[in-house]
């Protein structure tokens, strides 16, 4: 029943469902070097980390989305100022 998986789904640990050696990049690639490489191994989100091995951040498609989504606001603000 939906109330016998719901209860399962409360009690079941991240464990067991996450990736337990994730692919990770380092905070000095590019853009677009973390977005073909999250093309190229079918990924949503990367793990950022030092060259120690610390997590400093996670990436994720809507970060980069977002980032394409900034650049073309800016350049629509700089074409209705320059027709100005």
């Amino acid at each position: 029943s939906i109330w016998e998986m719901n209860y399962l789904l409360a009690k079941l640990k991240i464990k067991k469902i996450m990736t337990p050696d994730p692919i990770t990049i380092y905070p000095t690639y590019t853009i677009a070097q973390v977005a073909n490489f999250m093309l190229e191994n079918k990924v949503s989100g990367l793990p950022v980390v030092d060259p120690g091995g610390k997590l400093v951040g996670i990436i994720t498609e809507s970060d980069i989305f977002r980032l394409v989504v900034q650049s073309w606001e800016e350049e629509e603000e700089e074409e209705k100022e320059g027709n100005t």
